[in-house]
């Protein structure tokens, strides 16, 4: 939400402190005065450098379809930093991940769509902020592409990954549960400096530390306390790929019952309500799904969209230029058996609003939900 992105922002103003000396030399009054009556009453001038913000900000955000639900979310929060005093620039990136070989090649694409290699952001001066926005469900984040260029800009900058997802779901992810606690021994050092210490039950993977935090104010407060005065200390992993056995494509052959429950065991009300009316569908497209919520399940947000489209109940459908996705083998009846006729018809009949509205079938939703009437 827009409030929930304000309070993100305003927790990160404490990196206002991280200043260095400008470029531009200025007369340092008192100084002068005081040199001025020493030298018997000679104009004896000092300069001096006024401090200077000196850190930029970039903000990489999770390319992957499943990620497309935050796009509002963090062009507020970009809007939003670059008003709290602390950068000197704001940068928005797109990770762009191929996971569909072993290496999981990634690059980055700027604002306008071009696209440029990782080691672009790299700063060597290290006044270069970077905060990786993603849920890490995507397959690609299995693969040691992505982690290569984390771990790069990690040996160089303060860097920190946000995670999207809710608590609950960090362990069914490439991050797994955080292991360990790290902090700055000076302002805004690259985390390849950082001290940091292994949760008594971890074995140490090697690698950069790597803080992981929420977009919630108070962990991105104790992430800035960690980073800029080393007061605190920050939860976090390691610049390291999983191991691949946990990817998502090994999960599609779990049994369906597995899949559902384990969803439900770790999904929010609002979640498990979602994911029963998107199963009406048998494809889903973003708008799609925004028509349903908007209609059967106002009271969710972008958060509970988030769960359902990184629960593993969902694999990608590529065969669309679009962000389309289609439930796996039998998780969709699963789901479907806590959804009453009356919800079926009310998604049909929400959907079929939307197109009368638009006086068009097709347009932005490529897949419908079918008519209770028929037989499927």
């Amino acid at each position: 939400s827009a409030r929930g992105s304000a309070a993100a922002s305003r927790a990160l103003r404490r990196l206002r402190q991280v200043r260095q000396p400008g470029p531009r030399l200025t007369v340092d009054v008192d100084a002068t005065v005081e040199a001025t009556a020493d030298a018997g009453g000679t104009l004896v001038p000092v300069f001096t450098r006024p401090l200077e913000r000196s850190l930029d900000l970039a903000l990489v955000v999770d390319g992957a379809p499943a990620m497309r639900v935050w796009d509002d979310t963090f062009d507020e929060l970009t809007r939003l930093m670059a008003q709290t005093g602390a950068f000197r620039s704001v940068e928005r990136w797109r990770l762009i991940t191929d996971g569909t070989g072993t290496d999981g090649m990634v690059s980055l694409a700027d604002a306008s769509g071009k696209v440029q290699p990782t080691h672009r952001l790299i700063d060597p001066s290290g006044r270069r902020v970077v905060f990786i926005a993603t849920s890490a469900s995507a397959e690609a984040w299995y693969t040691p592409g992505p982690w290569e260029a984390v771990a790069a800009w990690a040996a160089a900058m303060p860097t920190a990954l946000i995670q999207v997802l809710p608590r609950q779901y960090w362990a069914a992810t490439a991050l797994g549960e955080p292991y360990v606690t790290a902090r700055a021994g000076r302002p805004a050092a690259p985390n390849a400096e950082y001290a940091w210490r292994l949760a008594w039950w971890a074995d140490d993977p090697g690698g950069v530390p790597l803080p992981v935090v929420t977009l919630a104010p108070d962990a991105l407060e104790t992430w800035a306390q960690a980073a800029v005065n080393g007061t605190a200390w920050t939860l976090g992993v390691t610049a390291t790929p999983p191991d691949p056995e946990y990817a998502p494509s090994a999960a599609a052959d779990e049994d369906a019952d597995v899949l559902v429950n384990d969803f439900l065991g770790r999904a929010s009300p609002g979640a498990e309500r979602l994911a029963r009316i998107l199963g009406t569908a048998s494809t889903l497209s973003m708008p799609l799904i925004a028509v349903l919520q908007e209609s059967l399940a106002p009271e969710t947000g972008v958060l509970e969209v988030a769960e359902v489209l990184s629960s593993g109940l969902l694999e990608e459908d590529g065969r669309s230029g679009q962000a389309r996705f289609r439930f796996r083998d039998d998780t969709r009846q699963r789901l479907r058996r806590g959804v009453t006729a009356f919800e079926e018809w009310d998604a049909y009949a929400a959907v079929s609003r939307y197109l009368e509205s638009r006086h068009q079938l097709g347009g932005p939703l490529s897949a419908l939900i079918p008519d209770p009437r028929s037989e499927e």
